[in-house]
């Protein structure tokens, strides 16, 4: 019984936490993102055809990454400018759960969001396609290294401005970026994650094809996946690491 209570007690804290998260970002924020993705889906369903429509759909899941970006990027760098560390000094909460509170939060919400686009998608559709909702969670692995990576920077930067045009250059335009480096010969760039955050690019194998061959890599949807996931636990260790060791000034 008494174990219970501390793994609920634990929870509790956690769940509390998260919550708080949102309260500071503003529900109200995060419902317009909704609304405003709703619309978009509306808008592809309304001027394409629906395998078009369903194709296209795909193309969103990079703009998940943009939104988080938008919502999130300050979630750790607004906690220095207005002070709100302060009051983490009169709590018994440990950093590292804070921080996992933290990355939780952007988990989440990517979470909800992806699943509302498939239930849209397939609302439209008028059917329960198996096949699509299991490519869209799968491009849309992706954002487990997109959230990491965001909260890394707000983490590394107090200038939360900065994080969020990091964040959504690298975001936007990191696969023409790799593109171009690739064409000047720097091939360690297939074996970051930057090549990789647009997972729903590789629904067109003949352009990926074309692209190995010209270029003389091997970038892959099986590669892009793997390589995010690493880079997603090296980036949440040490943005772990620098969140326990800074300094908090009263």
């Amino acid at each position: 019984m008494i174990v219970l209570k501390t793994i609920f007690s634990r929870w509790w804290i956690m769940i509390r936490l998260v919550k708080n998260e949102y309260i500071k970002i503003g529900f109200y924020k995060i419902i317009i993102m909704f609304i405003t993705f709703f619309i978009i889906v509306c808008l592809l369903y309304k001027y394409n055809s629906l395998d078009v429509a369903l194709n296209k759909s795909f193309n969103l899941i990079p703009f998940v990454g943009v939104s988080s970006s938008i919502l999130f990027s300050g979630i750790i760098s607004t906690e220095y400018t207005n002070g709100n560390f302060r009051y983490y000094l009169t709590k018994p909460v440990k950093r590292w759960k804070i921080y996992f509170s933290k990355i939780i939060s952007i988990f989440l919400y990517m979470l909800i969001l992806v699943a509302f686009l498939i239930l849209v998608n397939l609302i439209f559709i008028k059917k329960f396609d198996t096949s699509y909702i299991y490519k869209f969670i799968l491009y849309s692995s992706s954002l487990i290294f997109i959230g990491t990576h965001i909260i890394f920077f707000s983490t590394l930067f107090k200038n939360t401005a900065l994080v969020v045009g990091i964040n959504m250059f690298i975001t936007i335009f990191s696969f023409i970026v790799s593109q171009i480096l690739l064409g000047y010969g720097f091939v360690l760039i297939e074996y970051t994650p930057f090549p990789y955050l647009e997972l729903n690019l590789f629904d067109d194998k003949m352009m990926f094809y074309s692209i190995n061959q010209d270029l003389g890599c091997n970038l892959s949807l099986r590669n892009g996946i793997i390589i995010d996931i690493i880079y997603s636990i090296l980036y949440y260790i040490l943005g772990n690491k620098m969140f326990n060791k800074k300094d908090i000034r009263i």
